[in-house]
C-alpha cells in the first residue's frame, strides 16, 4: 500500500533513459503507459514490462516488438497516439535519469530510507529528490 502511494506520487525525469522502465515507470508527462494506453499495455510481454528501459525501447523503436497478440481497434488507436507522442520527445541526454516526487512523500521517504521497487531501486536516495 505504501509503495502504491509512493509510485503514484513520483515520476521519472528521463535523461539518458538507462534507469527508467519504458512500460512501467511514470515518465511521459508524469504518467505510465499502462495509464495512457491500457489496452495496448495488456498485450506487452511481462518480461519486457519489468526490464525494457526507455533507452533500449526508443532505439530503433524496439518497444514495438514487445507487443504480442492481436490488436483491437482501441489498442491500435492507443498505439498510434503513443507512437505520435514518442516522436515528439526530445532526444535522450547524457545525464542520468532522476525521480521527481511530490513534496508530501519526500519527508517520509527520506526519514525511512525506503527504496520503492518501481522507482527508487534504480536510483540512490542520496542522489536527491526534486519537488513537483
Amino acid at each position: 500500500m505504501e509503495f502504491s502511494f509512493f509510485h503514484a506520487s513520483c515520476s521519472s525525469q528521463v535523461g539518458n533513459g538507462l534507469s527508467t522502465l519504458f512500460w512501467k515507470d511514470r515518465w511521459i508527462d508524469g504518467k505510465c503507459i499502462e495509464d495512457m494506453a491500457p489496452s495496448l499495455y495488456s498485450l506487452i510481454r511481462p518480461k519486457a514490462i519489468l526490464s525494457r528501459t526507455v533507452a533500449s525501447s526508443l532505439a530503433m523503436a524496439v518497444w514495438v516488438s514487445d507487443i504480442r497478440g492481436g490488436l483491437s481497434l482501441i489498442a491500435i488507436g492507443q498505439f498510434l497516439r503513443l507512437w505520435e507522442r514518442l516522436s515528439l520527445m526530445p532526444p535522450l541526454s547524457q545525464e542520468g535519469d532522476s525521480c521527481v516526487c511530490c513534496s508530501s512523500v519526500q519527508a517520509p521517504m527520506a526519514a525511512l530510507k525506503l527504496h520503492d521497487p518501481d522507482c527508487w531501486h534504480r536510483r540512490p536516495l542520496d542522489a536527491g529528490v526534486q519537488d513537483c
